[in-house]
């Protein structure tokens, strides 16, 4: 199964070398990449497939697919701003409503967001 873990901020203000620098991302030890290789480590049944959703506000493309230096699955997805996630990414709404092959955890503290990302989860019945 695979836990697609999102982040709702873009991380170019803590990591200013990241700005206009996608593959820079692969190589970051931030407090969510220490959370990923710690699952993957303690799965001993490789039950779960970690793929990280970051946002960016650099990037000059939609989207971008990388493998972090810890062995998951990176995704980088354009934001509109730096500073208001609020208005954050139509790559990552198009994301999250054609993602249906996994859990999508969402990480971040303000409440909005998951106001704003809620109608576009879907729930399947089987």
């Amino acid at each position: 199964m695979k836990i697609y873990h999102i982040l709702t901020h873009t991380m170019e203000p803590l990591y200013p070398h990241l700005k206009n620098n996608p593959e820079e991302f692969a190589n970051l030890d931030h407090t969510i990449n220490r959370f990923i290789k710690n699952l993957i480590k303690y799965d001993k049944n490789r039950e779960f497939e970690h793929v990280l959703i970051n946002l960016s506000s650099t990037l000059n493309q939609p989207k971008v697919e990388l493998t972090h230096k810890d062995g998951y699955k990176l995704i980088l997805l354009k934001a509109k701003s730096l500073y208001y996630p609020i208005e954050f990414s139509s790559e990552l709404i198009r994301f999250i409503k054609n993602t249906n092959d996994g859990v999508l955890h969402v990480h971040g503290t303000a409440c909005y967001i998951y106001d704003t990302i809620a109608p576009y989860l879907k729930t399947s019945h089987q």
